[in-house]
């Protein structure tokens, strides 16, 4: 536990989640889990459409310290569409019908989600952060950062929308973070393969529309002596399963918790993170899942991402955008592996991981906040 927070201890936290507490967990659940170790947080879920009108507290599984909050709208949300001031005034009443359902005071509003609610200061909190982690694509999510004490994200091309005296002074870069379980696999040698063959890992939701489809099946079509596997949910009847399961080398395995997820990654020989370009979806800049990866100490090719552009040792990516360079960087690699996998540079990778736990970023954000106050 850290024991050094100064701001982001002993108070009452609500976290707004684009996703809710069932979905595959992300950094807004992690983040979560270890603020609620230091103070008392609320996991706001997206709204729901159906049942009942007003707010429901109800204790997350799994996770000690954590309220999921559950909510109806008490106006149709598609007036963000149609009357956005409208829809500015109404759903701001909500953030604070929300803030007065809460048993404690509120002292923090997190928000994560970048389509929601347009002014921050609505929940009446003291303190406000903005964490968008994905691609703003639209004015009006940036302008969500103009009430926010702290805007962090995890790339300079995401903070590069807050850039001007507005915001100056108020964003902070901070990586993506790493579980607990794969900051314990971090921790401990690379597991040797002991199967025959080379084994390559793509983890992830395998129906998200970014993933490479046409290039993995060109992967599995021309190295079958490569064992594919794929972990995490996916529709029996999408694209990706139609595409991949009829080739004999692939193994869908579906959705593994993640300390599953940990021990089966662990023995692979090489990852993949193949993406075609979405403005909505993939910038180029960073991915969560690049962090897992090396927890293993394991050699990664990966779609360009410009955060690790310049250091190959931790991911390795193709030479140019084509499918053609993401195969001949694959076909290079497995003949390299050994060298690529060696004891030093795995023993690298983990640590650059697990430099980056929840508890490690928390403790930087706390850092931030205080030096922010102190102004």
């Amino acid at each position: 536990m850290n024991e050094d927070l100064s701001i982001l201890r002993d108070k009452t936290v609500l976290l707004v989640s684009p996703q809710p507490w069932d979905h595959i967990f992300l950094s807004k659940h992690h983040y979560a889990e270890a603020l609620a170790r230091h103070n008392r947080v609320f996991f706001l879920e997206p709204p729901v459409d159906i049942g009942p009108r007003g707010v429901r507290l109800s204790p997350a599984e799994g996770a000690p310290g954590v309220t999921v909050v559950s909510w109806r709208p008490f106006f149709p949300r598609r007036l963000r569409f149609h009357l956005y001031g409208l829809y500015r005034w109404l759903i701001g009443q909500d953030a604070r019908r929300i803030a007065e359902r809460l048993p404690s005071k509120l002292d923090i509003v997190w928000c994560f989600d970048f389509n929601l609610f347009p002014d921050l200061s609505a929940f009446g909190a003291p303190l406000k952060i903005f964490h968008p982690v994905d691609p703003l694509t639209q004015r009006r999510q940036v302008d969500i950062g103009q009430g926010a004490d702290l805007i962090i994200s995890v790339s300079k091309e995401i903070l590069a929308n807050f850039d001007g005296r507005r915001f100056a002074g108020r964003t902070l870069l901070v990586n993506h973070g790493l579980a607990p379980v794969f900051a314990d696999l971090a921790q401990s040698p690379a597991v040797t393969p002991t199967r025959k063959g080379i084994q390559a890992g793509f983890a992830g939701n395998l129906d998200r529309k970014i993933i490479n489809l046409r290039v993995l099946k060109r992967l599995a079509g021309s190295h079958p002596d490569v064992t594919f596997n794929f972990w995490g949910p996916f529709d029996a009847a999408g694209a990706l399963a139609r595409t991949l399961a009829p080739l004999p080398n692939v193994r869908l395995h579906g959705p593994l918790n993640k300390a599953e997820l940990a021990k089966a990654m662990a023995p692979m020989d090489v990852f993949l993170l193949a993406y075609v370009d979405d403005e909505a979806e993939y910038d180029r800049s960073n991915a969560h899942k690049l962090l897992e990866y090396m927890s293993t100490g394991k050699t990664i090719l990966a779609s360009p991402m410009h955060i690790y552009a310049d250091d190959p040792e931790l991911v390795r990516m193709p030479a140019n955008d084509s499918d053609e360079a993401f195969l001949a960087a694959f076909a290079k690699l497995i003949g390299d592996l050994p060298g690529l996998n060696g004891a030093r540079v795995a023993m690298r990778r983990k640590a650059f991981a697990k430099g980056f736990t929840y508890e490690a970023n928390l403790a930087v954000i706390d850092a931030a906040l205080a030096r922010r106050l102190a102004r």
